[in-house]
């Protein structure tokens, strides 16, 4: 399963400020996804802020079906972001979180998008059980 996926909504808040110039902060999210699934999710990340390195983040995302029938899964994200490479993640879904159509869906994959923009591609692979 592939696609796109846009950022149609960024709140940001810091939480924390680190020795050497890093902070850490709180990002809540609100992606489309269009492609392999046709989904809204609502994404919360933790960010890592380092002076002269790269955003490291980590976070939750419900991820709900708009079409081809109902459901929802969550994702697990992992990965980092700088102004130079842009966004370069891993996603897992988090098995028994599915609801309809996903109930026993579960996947890996990637997350990525270019420096500056706010929308991306995303590859989920589905795993057997």
């Amino acid at each position: 399963m592939e696609g796109t996926f846009t950022g149609v909504k960024w709140d940001e808040v810091e939480f924390g400020e680190v020795a050497g110039g890093g902070k850490l902060a709180r990002a809540s999210i609100l992606n489309r996804y269009e492609g392999g699934v046709d989904a809204d999710g609502a994404l919360e990340y933790l960010l890592v802020y380092r002076a002269g390195r790269p955003v490291t983040f980590s976070g939750l995302e419900r991820v709900e079906a708009k079409s081809g029938g109902d459901g929802s899964f969550v994702l697990w994200h992992e990965g980092t972001f700088s102004s130079e490479d842009g966004v370069s993640g891993k996603v897992v879904v988090i098995d028994g979180m599915g609801t309809g159509r996903f109930a026993s869906f579960t996947a890996t994959g990637t997350i990525s998008s270019r420096p500056g923009e706010h929308h991306g591609t995303y590859v989920l692979v589905p795993q057997g059980k």
